[in-house]
């Protein structure tokens, strides 16, 4: 079946788009379970329902998509997903359509699915167990939590190695370059950027930046453009697919970045969720900090 095949291919696909970013792999995502202290489930192959995209891929990368019954919306990766049921999205749940797909656990994302939606879960009848990403280190943790939830321990244990191996090989690769203060932006107009509590300020640090905003209270916190200017970052880094994002710097050359030239995109299929895929994009993230380490001259960098 199309399921079935793109859990063989998942970790293929994978290794495939960490090589062409970079040598390096990276991931992330942790599974803390709320309501539900012992993932273990009572039938070897339960039927799992993911009320977040994170969640579904996570499911596929632990070897488990074939017992994945219905998902959310915003859910596209991998392929397979597409052709799943829809059972609402972040913010509402169809509880017919859930009922119907008579799941075996549902799973919930701890710190993006109302307290509301999980109360009134529980109150059906459903088992719920949360999952959440703190760390990179993490990610791993997840994946074997998944196997042991989906009776995969073994493709799962797999995916965890091959985890654990890329995040060491990016602290190891990029432990001792020198240090550049980063900007990371969300978007623009508002200004939202990540803090220390984010996982891509972890990756940062890994590969040798910065964050300007580490200490900012938030995971994703609004900023002013002045704090901004006033942090007068080395590096600007994007996580955006629209080519357009450097026009409100051109004016502002008095910061180092612009002036420089500093300013870099990262794909955000790669970056926004706590995945495997988030290997792809520290990879990137590190080549563009080691770009800009031997940036000179003042043309605004290219996209990677």
């Amino acid at each position: 079946t199309t399921g079935s095949a793109e859990t063989r291919m998942y970790p293929y696909r994978i290794r495939q788009v960490c090589s062409r970013a970079m040598p390096a792999l990276l991931l992330i995502s942790l599974l803390l379970p709320t309501g539900d202290t012992h993932a273990v489930a009572e039938s070897d192959s339960p039927r799992l329902v993911a009320l977040a995209p994170n969640l579904a891929e996570l499911v596929f990368a632990a070897g488990a998509g074939e017992q994945l019954v219905g998902v959310v919306s915003h859910s596209d990766f991998p392929a397979a997903v597409l052709e799943l049921p829809r059972v609402g999205d972040a913010f509402r749940v169809d509880y017919e359509t859930l009922r119907r797909l008579q799941p075996d656990v549902v799973m919930t994302w701890e710190s993006g699915t109302p307290q509301s939606t999980v109360d009134k879960l529980i109150s059906l009848g459903f088992r719920v167990v949360a999952f959440e990403a703190r760390r990179l280190d993490e990610i791993p943790l997840e994946l074997e939590r998944i196997g042991e939830l989906a009776g995969t321990r073994k493709d799962a244990a797999a995916a965890a190695a091959e985890l654990r191996e890329g995040i060491a090989a990016l602290r190891e690769r990029y432990m001792d370059r020198d240090r550049l203060s980063v900007f990371y932006q969300i978007s623009a107009n508002p200004w939202f950027t990540v803090s220390g509590e984010h996982v891509i300020s972890e990756v940062l640090t890994i590969c040798g930046g910065d964050n300007v905003f580490a200490a900012t209270p938030g995971v994703a916190p609004a900023v002013s453009f002045e704090s901004v200017l006033r942090r007068n970052p080395q590096v600007i880094i994007a996580g955006t697919k629209n080519s357009e994002w450097r026009q409100p710097w051109q004016p502002w050359d008095s910061v180092q970045a612009v002036a420089s030239g500093a300013m870099y995109s990262v794909n955000p299929d790669f970056v926004n969720r706590a995945t495997p895929r988030l290997l792809a994009g520290a990879a990137q993230i590190c080549a563009v900090l080691e770009e800009a380490r031997g940036q000179s001259g003042h043309t605004l960098a290219s996209d990677h």
